[in-house]
């Protein structure tokens, strides 16, 4: 199929790609999060500021105001997406926005 749009078409030629397992990965294993180890590890502090954002989110969403959540994939990337998830079926968050790789 030939390509007619406005724009010039992608050069595949000056694409340059590499095996898979020659990657550098700038996560490990170890750096990704269990949800369920945040509510149980209680050596885990949390950012006076953090922690503001989250009780005036959770004041928010139980008055029934709208709170929408923006994110890019790294809170999902590090094990986050159960917890969000269950966050958006309590109807804590109302609209989540992300960039390609959060979906």
């Amino acid at each position: 199929m030939q390509y007619n749009g406005r724009f010039k078409s992608f050069d595949f030629s000056k694409l340059k790609t590499y095996p898979i397992n020659e990657r550098k990965n700038k996560v490990k294993a170890s750096d990704i999060l269990n949800p369920k180890d945040i509510i149980t590890n209680h050596e885990i502090t949390i950012d006076k500021e953090i922690l503001k954002v989250a009780q005036l989110t959770v004041e928010m969403a139980t008055a029934g105001k709208p709170v929408m959540l923006m994110l890019g994939a790294h809170p999902v990337k590090l094990g986050m997406g159960l917890l969000l998830a269950d966050l958006v079926n309590k109807n804590i968050f109302h609209h989540v926005a992300g960039n390609g790789a959060t979906s």
